[in-house]
């Protein structure tokens, strides 16, 4: 069931997903609110999960995390709903993890700071039990996406 949030609501998440760096007062100045008020309805954003975390984009390779591979993986036979994607997030080796449809089963994203660490990741995903097959793509280059639009009006989220 979507949660209920208003056009301000709409606006302070669209301020966050900008720049999730952004005081309160500057967010209030930009919507004609009080910093109070602002905090206030991200706590409460926060509190009933919409707003779940703030993040900052960092540049990989400063860091030392040279590879960033995307990997397919496919099950063996049914299991518990549940089962393969619990397990696969349990081992910790991936910065996404996502159940899709179609030839594959799950995709998940992983950065790591060389091939020998890609190895000792995929691995640990390989030897997941219902785990049948992995397949790999290594990214070649990568550029920034545009971020997210909060829809304003409309919607199941809206009120």
């Amino acid at each position: 069931m979507a949660t209920m949030i208003d056009s301000t609501d709409r606006r302070i998440l669209q301020l966050l997903v900008d720049d999730a760096t952004s005081s309160r007062a500057e967010i209030g100045r930009k919507l004609g609110l009080a910093p109070s008020a602002v905090s206030a309805r991200v706590k409460a954003l926060t509190e009933r999960g919409v707003l779940r975390r703030s993040s900052a984009s960092i540049d990989l390779d400063a860091v030392g995390l040279s590879i960033v591979a995307f990997v397919f993986v496919d099950e063996s036979k049914p299991t518990a709903p549940g089962t393969t994607i619990d397990a696969l997030s349990e081992l910790g080796v991936a910065t996404e993890l996502h159940r899709l449809t179609g030839d594959d089963c799950f995709l998940l994203k992983i950065v790591c700071a060389d091939v020998d660490d890609l190895r000792e990741r995929l691995d640990l995903i390989g030897a997941v039990d219902s785990v049948a097959g992995v397949r790999t793509q290594l990214v070649l280059e990568s550029r920034p996406g545009s971020t997210i639009q909060i829809p304003q009006a409309g919607g199941p989220a809206s009120t």
